[in-house]
């Protein structure tokens, strides 16, 4: 006689992937072209290590008056590499239209993929200076957005580009109202930064 403890059914889990989206300021801000390729290199990165995990890495930048995908999610470095061989830099800082962008972006994402982590990577130095509408408070908008965004199933990390000796600690802002860990853009240099992301 069989009974029902005697049955047995082989289970496969399957890891649903990651899916990191990286938010980068392609202002006019001082040194944005070293750091650019800094995060460029970080992307390919994770990318020859995103067969074997079913990640998918992309990236946003923002600049002048908007924001805008350049690199759609993809697990394939050649694409990457391709995307990203000459991304565009200059002009103001739209920061809330990037997060805005990052935000639906993602919300996407996680409809169309359920179970993915999602990693959302801000690499600026948080000084907004483009609000969504005229009249407008840039900061206030980046605080407002930010918030809504913490409130999202996303790991979010925040890179810190600020230079110099004189610093208004914008982005430790951004990764207060985002909820964020954050690092500054010399941690990811020194291999330190995104290494849980790398092992997830």
């Amino acid at each position: 006689t069989i009974i029902q403890d005697d049955l047995r059914q082989k289970r496969r889990y399957r890891r649903a992937g990651a899916a990191i989206l990286f938010l980068v300021d392609a202002s006019g801000s001082l040194g944005v072209k070293k750091q650019m390729q800094t995060v460029k290199g970080v992307i390919l990165e994770l990318l020859k290590d995103a067969y074997h995990k079913r990640d998918q890495v992309g990236m946003v930048i923002f600049r002048r008056m908007s924001a805008e995908l350049v690199l759609p999610m993809t697990s394939h470095v050649t694409e990457a590499e391709a995307a990203l061989a000459s991304v565009p830099t200059g002009g103001k800082t739209p920061l809330a239209h990037g997060l805005v962008y990052a935000k639906d972006y993602l919300t996407q994402i996680a409809a169309d993929s359920p179970g993915m982590a999602l990693y959302l990577v801000v690499v600026s130095d948080g000084k907004a200076n483009v609000p969504l509408a005229e009249g407008g408070s840039a900061q206030d908008d980046v605080r407002q957005i930010a918030t809504g965004l913490a409130q999202m199933p996303v790991e979010r990390i925040v890179l810190d580009t600020e230079q110099g000796r004189t610093r208004f600690a914008c982005a430790k802002e951004l990764a207060s109202a985002l909820e964020a860990t954050y690092h500054h853009i010399d941690d990811i240099r020194q291999r330190r930064a995104l290494d849980h992301i790398s092992a997830s």
